[in-house]
């Protein structure tokens, strides 16, 4: 445990006091914006139901934008520390074709020791941790919002002046409350990842290999510690008719032409369907971020990346009305996360789309193979516009 639990550390008297932000939910997103916050004075409880560290459905891949957010961040020599592997390529392999893709500096690193590392530095900052503990509903008082938690089958309460949605794709706390709406695309994949030892020189560091086939894609990639991750984006009734999610990652890999690694042992963690809209994204004292604010399927680290520059930039928005004694715009949150994310959000979609279409994907997998020098600076723009001004 990075932290006590937040009525060990304050007494449980002090959970009635009242706190500037509760952020529910402390994944990269969450504790980004916690660590922000509370560096800037903020009082801030940060609640995640699962205990540090822990396992979490990724590619464990941070792109160079990611990367340029930690760094702006000042967690540089946190992030060293983790002993991730940097990417400069990817290689896409499938029906038939294969084609070589050069990446801005990346980072392969797992998502226990990442999110634990964020986590560590939140706590640092003066955010206070609450483990183990679900986020169970709110309720208006004259101060705030009154939270109901759950932990360890005792429940409690704190209040809040405002409320930083951060629990993720699958996250339940939305659940509880009316307003919000989800809207799921109709042709959504799920996610699904493990992590399995490495299999000799299979697999190199410093490349993302991505098993493309028609029901979905596979990645894969060295990470610390000598370990292989797995993630894929999955056709759902792929991997029924596969019997299961090791059985149709093994075939996406082998159809593809990979080695094939150790399976018969993962575990595999899943996700809801990926792709996915929630609107509004902010209403008086609740704020959406990171995954919990809308999703769409990824490919080489673009989740991660928007999780995090999210959590920072919820921060720089809220912090200077949070210290005027004031709550933050909704409507200010709504148009900075529409210019923000959609644009990103909608390339995405684009690219994952012309993967599905057989004849385009052969198209642009040969056009990559033959001019790798042209399909590879594609990669390139984006890294440039992710950290445009705020505003």
């Amino acid at each position: 445990m990075l932290a006590r639990p937040l009525d060990a550390a304050l007494g449980s008297a002090a959970l009635s006091d009242l706190w500037d932000v509760a952020v529910i939910g402390a994944g990269p997103a969450g504790a980004m914006a916690a660590r922000s916050l509370a560096a800037e004075g903020a009082r801030v409880a940060l609640i995640d139901k699962n205990a540090f560290p822990r396992f979490k459905v990724c590619g464990c891949c941070l792109n160079a934008d990611a990367l340029a957010t930690l760094n702006a961040a000042g967690l540089g020599s946190a992030l060293a520390e983790l002993g991730g592997e940097p990417l400069d390529q990817m290689i896409v392999v499938g029906e038939g074709q294969q084609a070589t893709l050069g990446l801005p500096r990346g980072l392969a690193v797992s998502r226990a020791g990442l999110d634990h590392a964020l986590v560590a530095a939140a706590v640092e900052r003066g955010a206070c941790l609450r483990e183990r503990t679900t986020a169970l509903g709110v309720e208006p008082t004259p101060a705030g919002y009154r939270l109901a938690l759950r932990s360890d089958n005792a429940r409690s309460t704190l209040i809040a002046r405002t409320m930083l949605v951060a629990d993720g794709l699958g996250g339940g706390f939305l659940r509880s409350m009316t307003g919000f709406r989800t809207q799921i695309e109709a042709d959504s994949r799920i996610g699904m990842a493990t992590v399995v030892p490495a299999p000799g020189d299979d697999y190199p560091a410093g490349t993302i290999h991505m098993a493309w086939g028609r029901a979905g894609y596979c990645g894969l990639v060295r990470i610390e510690q000598d370990q292989l991750a797995l993630a894929a984006a999955v056709e759902p009734a792929f991997i029924r008719r596969c019997g299961g999610p090791g059985a149709a990652a093994a075939h996406l890999i082998a159809d593809a032409g990979l080695p094939l690694p150790a399976l018969d042992a993962a575990r595999w963690k899943g996700t809801p369907q990926l792709s996915r809209r929630i609107e509004p994204r902010a209403v008086s004292g609740f704020y959406l971020t990171g995954d919990a604010a809308g999703y769409v399927e990824p490919f080489t680290g673009e989740g991660m990346a928007w999780a995090l520059a999210s959590g920072a930039r919820f921060a720089a928005f809220a912090g200077g009305a949070l210290a005027a004694g004031e709550l933050p715009p909704p409507r200010e949150w709504q148009r900075l996360q529409r210019r923000f994310l959609d644009p990103r959000q909608r390339r995405c979609r684009w690219i994952t789309r012309a993967l599905r279409q057989p004849m385009l994907a052969r198209l642009a997998l040969a056009c990559a193979a033959r001019w790798p020098a042209l399909t590879g600076g594609l990669t390139r723009p984006v890294a440039a516009r992710v950290h445009d001004p705020l505003h």
